[in-house]
């Protein structure tokens, strides 16, 4: 989980959001832990508020 403030704004949030998922297999290569990181299971159980613009590459 990354965590940033409410200062960040939306596209900065976006851009690293899409960074990390569209480069998942360069993650897993670097970090054994990399293997368990997935679009479709990055938002369970996060029980903070979740950037705007990172929801907003999620809704995509």
């Amino acid at each position: 989980m990354l965590v940033v403030t409410d200062k960040m704004d939306d596209q900065t949030a976006y851009d690293i959001t899409k960074a990390i998922f569209t480069n998942l297999e360069s993650l897993k290569a670097a970090h054994n832990v990399g293997k368990f990181i997935s679009k479709e299971s990055a938002k369970d159980g996060i029980s903070i508020p979740m950037h705007p613009g990172a929801e907003k590459y999620f809704n995509e």
